[in-house]
C-alpha cells in the first residue's frame, strides 16, 4: 500500500515555457465558479502531472491578495490531487493544467477547495472514460 504525499514540489509546477504555450494553444478547459482551467493531456515516456496557478493583476492589484488567493489555490489542489496523479499514471500519459481565478471577489478557503475538487473529479472522470 502506497502511502500518500501530500507535497508540491518544484517538479509538479509548469515552468516550462513551451510546455505553457501548448497548454493555451491545444488545452481543453471549462470553467468553474470563480476558476477557469485549462487541461492538455500528451503522450510522455514519464507520467506527471504539472500545475500553473495565475491570479491575474488585472482584478486583484494588490501583491497580498493575489498571494493570498494563489496559497488558496495550491493548498487545495495539494490536498486532493492524488486520485488524478495515480490515474494519470497508470495511463502513462502527461497532463498540463492551468487553473486560472477569475473574480474580482476574494474568495473563502471553502469556496476555492470546493472548486478545485469539481475540477479534479471532472479530469479524472475525462481519464477513466
Amino acid at each position: 500500500m502506497s502511502e500518500n504525499r501530500y507535497t508540491f514540489p518544484k517538479e509538479q509546477r509548469l515552468c516550462s515555457k513551451r510546455r505553457i504555450d501548448a497548454l493555451f494553444g491545444a488545452g481543453k478547459g471549462g470553467f468553474v465558479y470563480p476558476i477557469r482551467y485549462v487541461a492538455l493531456r500528451e503522450a510522455a515516456s514519464s507520467s506527471e502531472v504539472s500545475l500553473l496557478i495565475s491570479v491575474p493583476k488585472r482584478h486583484h492589484k494588490r501583491a497580498h491578495t493575489r498571494n493570498l488567493l494563489k496559497r488558496r489555490l495550491r493548498e487545495a489542489y495539494r490536498l486532493h490531487k492524488e486520485p488524478l496523479r495515480e490515474e494519470v499514471s497508470r495511463q502513462g500519459e502527461r497532463l498540463s493544467l492551468a487553473l486560472l481565478y477569475t473574480t474580482d471577489r476574494v474568495a473563502d478557503y471553502a469556496l476555492i477547495e470546493t472548486t478545485v475538487c469539481k475540477i479534479l473529479e471532472t479530469l479524472l472522470a475525462e481519464y477513466r472514460h
